[in-house]
């Protein structure tokens, strides 16, 4: 399902930029998901910089948890879940110019609760590769 309109109200570094075509605006429910992957990086790092994010986490993958969360937690905060915040915030918002490859909103929140697997939502194959995992369980 999606919604097509002439105007979208929001903050534009929250909206998904492919529900922008060709001067009318196409919401999907995929739109939420890319938003929702914003507001977790913000949540988790404080401030709305993915790109920033990003780089800690490719640079230091051993600790781009403690290293990218917000410095207001002083570390009091569970590294797992953390870690699941930033890994899902950072699937969705990279995703941000193929929703095809964006878990639905159900997925996205399984994955948060119990870590394992993130498939996109139109993967239809079991043994199609998958962008998003982490360890902890």
């Amino acid at each position: 399902m999606s919604v097509q309109t002439e105007m979208a109200v929001g903050t534009a570094g929250y909206m998904d930029p492919l529900c922008m075509e060709n001067g009318q605006v196409k919401l999907r429910p995929s739109s939420d998901v890319y938003s929702f992957g914003i507001v977790l990086l913000e949540f988790a790092h404080g401030k709305n910089e993915p790109d920033l994010v990003r780089k800690v986490h490719t640079d230091r993958p051993e600790t781009f948890a403690e290293d990218a969360a917000d410095k207001r937690l002083a570390g009091q905060f569970d590294k797992t879940e953390m870690e699941r915040v930033i890994v899902l915030g950072l699937w969705l918002w990279c995703s941000e110019r193929d929703e095809n490859r964006r878990p639905s909103l159900v997925a996205a929140m399984q994955f948060l609760e119990n870590g394992g697997e993130l498939r996109p939502a139109a993967t239809t194959h079991e043994d199609e590769p998958h962008t998003a995992t982490t360890n902890a369980t």
